[in-house]
């Protein structure tokens, strides 16, 4: 976790210095941090129950689904599809936007503390 939080107070600033700067990077190129992080933590707080690899699967596996599921629901009502690829950038972008920042960063502080909390679990992974 504190990699982690290294990696993210090195990386967002520098995103967001980069984007007022002009240099060709969107103010939302950190957008996909935060979730990141959230992802991550649900992966290691799975991985403390069992093991990490099947957890950064069923995590993987999930992220998929919804994202999957929630771009079927977002086509239009009357079959039409204008292009899948659009549909995914917009569930994409609806679930990165400025206010599921705010969820994504909750979620993280809520689910660091639950590792915290599971940190001891980590001391022995060869039974997992």
């Amino acid at each position: 976790m504190l990699r982690t939080g290294v990696v993210l107070a090195l990386c967002l600033p520098l995103l967001l210095v980069a984007a007022m700067a002009g240099v060709g990077v969107s103010p939302w190129a950190a957008a996909w941090l935060v979730p990141s992080l959230a992802l991550t933590l649900v992966t290691l707080i799975l991985g403390s129950y069992i093991g990490c690899t099947l957890g950064a699967v069923v995590t993987s596996g999930t992220w998929l689904l919804v994202i999957a599921a929630i771009a079927r629901l977002s086509l239009r009502q009357d079959g039409k599809i204008s292009s899948y690829g659009t549909v995914l950038l917009n569930v994409l972008k609806n679930l990165l936007d400025g206010g599921s920042q705010f969820v994504w960063g909750v979620a993280s502080g809520v689910l660091g503390a639950l590792l915290v909390v599971r940190r001891h679990s980590f001391n022995d992974l060869r039974s997992r």
